[in-house]
């Protein structure tokens, strides 16, 4: 026999059979990880239940400018509410 020949057998397929499994496993953990990670673009973003954790309001016109900053509202909301926040303080 040459160097190197394998003989055809039930071993060679579950090798190739393997392979396949852990590219395609490798494939769906790749797409999954881009796929939460584009859920989650802040790791560090304040979600909207945690934004009177502080109670004052010099922070949450920090928060308030980081969410119009990041384009999660608009120039009038942004304008309401920071007016309201500066009425109150």
């Amino acid at each position: 026999m040459p160097f190197g020949y394998q003989q055809p057998g039930p071993g060679n397929g579950l090798f190739v059979l393997l392979m396949l499994l852990l590219g395609v496993v490798l494939v769906v953990w790749v797409v999954v990880t881009l796929t939460r990670h584009g859920d989650h673009p802040h790791p560090h973003h304040t979600h909207h239940g945690d934004h009177g954790a502080t109670g004052s309001p010099r922070a949450a016109l920090t928060i308030l400018n980081e969410r119009f900053a990041r384009g999660e509202i608009d120039a009038e909301e942004f304008t309401t509410r920071r007016d309201l926040l500066r009425g109150s303080s």
